[in-house]
């Protein structure tokens, strides 16, 4: 008689609901009453995301939602207007896929026979339904 133990293991993660990145820029103005920062998030539309103090030239986001594309830009302003905008940088959060089932296989031939075939028709029968 062949037995064989048919093991499935289904692996759970918990992943961050948001991600932390710090930023630093260099600050070019000698004028500058404070820093304008503004984000958008997927192709949306530019928001004010903080405003900075003069020469401060670094600031974190802990709020970058995970699995999206996120985008910063930086403008000067002072009492006569705003400058032109930095450059953009851009952070990708994608989170990658990963099994959520594996079947692990004995050693023996003949018992990992049976269990990949009744593997298959289980998998036969998923994809009829």
């Amino acid at each position: 008689m062949i037995k064989y133990i048919l093991l499935v293991i289904v692996l759970t993660t918990t992943l961050p609901a948001q991600i932390t990145r710090d930023f630093t820029f260099k600050d070019n103005s000698t004028n500058e009453d404070g820093f304008i920062v503004e984000r958008k998030v997927d192709g949306g539309e530019y928001m004010q995301f903080l405003t900075l103090q003069a020469d401060v030239a670094a600031f974190s986001d802990g709020d970058i939602p995970v699995n999206s594309v996120v985008m910063w830009r930086v403008k000067a302003y002072n009492e006569f207007g705003d400058s032109g905008f930095t450059n953009t940088v851009s952070v990708i959060t994608m989170i990658p896929v990963s099994p959520t089932e594996l079947v692990v296989l004995k050693k023996n031939p003949v018992a990992r026979y049976f269990q990949m075939r009744k593997y298959r028709r289980h998998i036969r029968r998923t994809q009829q339904t």
